[in-house]
C-alpha cells in the first residue's frame, strides 16, 4: 500500500483492503494495477500514480463494483473501506443488484448495520444552550438599558419630563452598523462583462475573493478593522449615553438584514493588524557565517524554528541546495538581506527517491510571502519518479510572490523534457476536505495565490489543480515561458458546490505556454468539472503551431462543457495561436468541436472580448528555439514600438521583472512580427 512504502509503522487493516484490491484488481483484468517497469518504480507508482480503470480490460462490469475497487484502492487510507465489514457490506449489495448469486446457497453472512455516528456536540448541547444565550442577551440589554437610565439628569420641577428629556444632552448614539463593503463572492458568480475599451474588474472586486496585502503588508480587512481616530463632534466616552431600549433593537434587525455584505470573518492563515505594543516579529538569518541567536546555516533548519509572524532573511548570494519543507498553520516571509541575491535550489535525491518528498515548499493552512526571491527545481533526468512539484498547497492558503522567479529545470539542451506531470505549483485539498460529515460535505476551503512582478519559467504546468480545489489566481504584471499549460485541472467524483470555482485574473502578463492556456479533463469515473473563470487584460499569449488555447475533454458534451468557461478579455494579443477552443469527447469516435479567432470574438462579443488582435507582435528581442525554456529571461521578450503611452502597449513592464542570467547569448531574430512603427501606431490609437 502507499503508506506502508513510506513507513511500514502506519499500516493497518487498509492496507490489507488495499492489496486485496490490488488482487481483486488482477483477478478482474488478467495483469496487476502496474504490471511495467523495476520494483523501485512499482512502489513509486503504488504511492503516487492513480491506477488504470479497469472497465478499460472489462467494460462489461458494473459501475459499482468498479466503484468498490476505486474505494479500496484510495492512495489515502481514510478514504478507503475502515473495516472488511463495511467492504463485505457494499459486496454483497453490488451482487445483490446485479443478480449474482452464492455457490453454495445454505451459507448466508449476516450483517448487523453500522451504529450511528455520534451527534456533534454543537447538536447534543443546543437544547440548553439556546435558552441559556438567549437569556443572557435579555439580562445584557436590560442591564445596559438601566445603567444607562440612571446616568439620565432629572426632569426639572417645573417641567413636564418631556420637555425635560427635549433638554437633556443630545449624545444619543446609534449602534454603529457596518458598512457594506465587497460584495459576497457567493451571491456574484462572475463580474459584469466588459462593456466599454475600459478593464472594469479593479483591486477592489478581487478583494471580495482573497484578502490583498496593502502597505504594512496588512491586508484590505485587516486596515478596515482598525480603530479610527476620534473626530471632534464625538463625545469622550465619559459623557456619552447609551441608546433606548427601542434604538437598541432597531440596530440589530438592521445589522441582521445587511449581515451578507457585512460580516468579514478573518482568514486564520492570516493575522490580525498588530497593535502600537505589539510583539515586533523576528527576524531568524540563513547564511554561511554562522553565530549565536537566529542565526542558521539552512533554510529548512529556520523553517523549522520558525513562529507565526517570523522573518526570515537569506544572506547569501547564488545558489544552495535546500531540502524540502513544510509550513503548517504559520505566517511567514522570507525575503533576501539587504544586498544580498540568494538562489533557493532544490535537487531531489537519487538515493532514495520513495521516501524523498514530491513536493519542495508545502502550505498547508498558512500564509507565505516570497519577496525578492529566485527559487529553482532541479529535476534529475534518471530520478525514477514523475509528479514533482515547486509549490504546494493544502486546503485554505495564501501564497504572494513579489519579484520572485521560479525556474523548473526539466529538459536537456537537445530540448528533450524529462518528466511529465511537474507542476511549479499544485494545488490541493486539505487531507479531510471532502469526507463526508453531518448535513452533507463538508466545504473546500479557498486557495489564494497571488504574483506580482514575477517570472515562471521552465518544462512544467505552472497550476496543477487536483479534486476539485478552489483557486483564485492573481498574476500582475508577468512572464510565464512553459512547455506546458498555465492551467491544468482535473474532474472530481461529486459536483462542486455553487460557491466553488477557479478564478483566474491575469493582468500584463507575456505568457509563452506551448500547452496551451487551459487544459480540463474528466473521466467516467470522475466526471465532474469547476467553473474556470478568466479576466485577461492586456496580455500576450503564444502558443505551439496547432495547440489550443483552451482544450476541455469529457463525456458530457459541447454546450455543457462550454458553459463552465466564463471569459472576460480587453486588449490581448494571442500570438500563433490556430485554434482558440476545443472540446473533445471521451470517446474517440466522436470528433472534436474546434473554434477559430472569428468564431471566438462572436461567441464572447464585444462585452467579453474587447479589442482582441493576432496582429503579428513587433518583438525588439525573441528567443530562438533551439534554447530550453528554463534558460529564458524577460529581455527575451522585449517589445519594439515607437514612444507611445506605455499603459497601451500588451505584455510585461520586463524593467520591473526580477533580473535572471541566462546561460546562453540573447541574438536578436530579426523578421519575426515586423510591421512598422505607423502602423503599430495606428493599431493602437484605433
Amino acid at each position: 500500500s502507499p503508506e506502508q512504502a513510506r513507513d511500514p509503522r502506519h499500516a493497518d487493516t487498509r492496507s490489507d483492503i488495499y492489496s486485496l484490491g490490488c488482487t481483486l484488481f488482477f483477478m478482474l483484468s488478467g495483469q496487476p494495477p502496474f504490471p511495467d517497469g523495476t520494483m523501485l518504480q512499482k512502489l513509486l507508482q503504488h504511492q503516487s500514480d492513480s491506477p488504470p480503470d479497469i472497465r478499460r480490460f472489462r467494460p462489461d462490469l458494473p459501475d459499482e463494483l468498479h466503484q468498490v475497487l476505486g474505494k479500496m484502492m484510495a492512495k489515502d487510507p481514510r478514504r478507503r473501506y475502515a473495516t472488511p465489514g463495511e467492504l463485505i457490506a457494499d459486496l454483497l449489495l453490488m451482487a445483490e443488484r446485479s443478480g449474482l448469486r452464492p455457490i453454495n446457497p445454505a451459507s448466508r453472512i449476516w450483517l448487523t448495520p453500522p451504529p450511528p455516528p455520534a451527534a456533534p456536540f454543537f447538536r447534543r448541547h443546543l437544547p440548553w444552550m439556546m435558552p441559556v444565550a438567549s437569556l443572557l442577551c435579555v439580562i445584557l440589554l436590560l442591564d445596559r438599558f438601566w445603567s444607562r437610565r440612571d446616568g439620565d439628569p432629572p426632569p426639572q420641577p417645573n417641567q413636564p419630563p418631556a420637555a425635560a428629556l427635549a433638554k437633556a444632552p443630545s449624545a444619543e448614539q446609534k449602534v454603529p452598523v457596518p458598512a457594506a463593503s465587497v460584495e459576497n463572492p457567493a451571491d456574484e458568480s462572475f463580474p459584469d462583462p466588459f462593456e466599454s475599451d475600459k478593464f472594469s474588474f479593479t483591486t477592489e472586486d478581487w478583494q471580495g475573493y482573497f484578502p490583498l496585502p496593502q502597505s504594512g503588508g496588512q491586508t484590505a480587512a485587516e486596515v478596515a478593522a482598525e480603530p479610527k481616530e476620534q473626530s471632534a463632534d464625538v463625545a469622550p466616552p465619559a459623557e456619552k449615553t447609551g441608546p433606548s431600549p427601542p434604538d437598541i433593537f432597531e440596530a440589530i434587525g438592521s445589522f441582521w438584514k445587511n449581515r451578507s455584505g457585512t460580516l468579514h470573518i478573518p482568514s486564520p492563515a492570516v493575522a490580525p493588524a498588530a497593535g502600537p505594543n505589539a510583539k515586533q516579529p523576528t527576524i531568524l538569518i540563513v547564511s554561511d557565517a554562522l553565530g549565536e541567536g537566529n542565526q542558521f546555516s539552512s533554510l529548512a533548519a529556520a523553517c523549522a524554528a520558525a513562529k507565526n509572524g517570523d522573518i526570515i532573511e537569506l544572506q547569501y548570494n547564488g545558489p544552495r541546495e535546500e531540502r524540502p519543507m513544510m509550513l503548517s498553520n504559520m505566517q511567514l516571509t522570507i525575503r533576501p538581506g539587504k544586498g544580498f541575491q540568494p538562489v533557493v535550489v532544490f535537487r531531489p535525491d537519487e538515493i532514495n527517491p520513495v521516501r524523498y518528498p514530491r513536493s519542495m515548499i508545502t502550505l498547508s493552512a498558512g500564509r507565505l510571502t516570497l519577496l525578492d526571491i529566485a527559487v529553482e527545481l532541479h529535476v534529475p533526468r534518471d530520478l525514477p519518479a514523475d509528479d514533482w512539484t515547486l509549490l504546494e498547497t493544502w486546503g485554505g492558503q495564501s501564497l504572494r510572490l513579489e519579484r520572485c522567479s521560479l525556474t523548473v529545470r526539466n529538459a536537456s539542451d537537445q530540448l528533450m523534457t524529462y518528466h511529465p506531470e511537474v507542476a511549479f505549483i499544485r494545488a490541493r485539498p486539505a487531507p479531510d476536505a471532502g469526507l463526508p460529515v453531518e448535513g452533507g460535505q463538508a466545504a473546500a476551503p479557498l486557495a489564494s495565490i497571488e504574483l506580482l512582478d514575477s517570472v515562471a519559467r521552465g518544462e512544467a504546468i505552472f497550476l496543477r489543480v487536483e479534486d476539485l480545489h478552489s483557486v483564485h489566481l492573481l498574476w500582475e504584471n508577468g512572464l510565464l515561458a512553459t512547455t506546458d499549460a498555465l492551467l491544468s485541472a482535473g474532474g472530481g467524483e461529486v459536483p462542486p458546490k455553487p460557491n466553488e470555482s477557479l478564478r483566474l485574473e491575469l493582468r500584463r502578463l507575456t505568457a509563452v505556454v506551448h500547452g496551451g492556456l487551459c487544459r480540463l479533463s474528466s473521466t467516467p469515473s470522475n466526471p465532474y468539472q469547476l467553473t474556470v473563470q478568466f479576466v485577461c487584460s492586456d496580455d500576450i499569449f503564444i502558443t505551439a503551431t496547432g495547440v489550443p488555447l483552451i482544450e476541455q475533454e469529457g463525456s458530457d458534451g459541447v454546450a455543457p462543457s462550454r458553459s463552465r468557461v466564463v471569459w472576460n478579455g480587453d486588449r490581448n494579443f494571442y500570438q500563433d495561436v490556430d485554434v482558440f477552443w476545443m472540446v473533445r469527447n471521451s470517446d474517440p469516435d466522436v470528433q472534436p468541436e474546434t473554434m477559430s479567432f472569428e468564431a471566438w470574438k462572436s461567441y464572447w462579443g464585444p462585452s467579453r472580448e474587447n479589442q482582441p488582435s493576432r496582429e503579428p507582435v513587433v518583438w525588439a528581442r525573441y528567443p530562438n528555439g533551439n534554447r530550453p525554456l528554463h534558460t529564458h529571461t524577460p529581455a527575451d521578450y522585449t517589445l519594439e514600438y515607437p514612444p507611445l503611452n506605455a499603459e497601451t502597449v500588451p505584455g510585461c513592464r520586463c524593467e520591473r521583472l526580477p533580473p535572471l542570467a541566462s546561460d546562453a547569448p540573447l541574438p536578436r531574430q530579426p523578421g519575426i512580427g515586423e510591421i512598422d512603427g505607423i502602423e503599430w501606431e495606428r493599431w493602437w490609437r484605433e
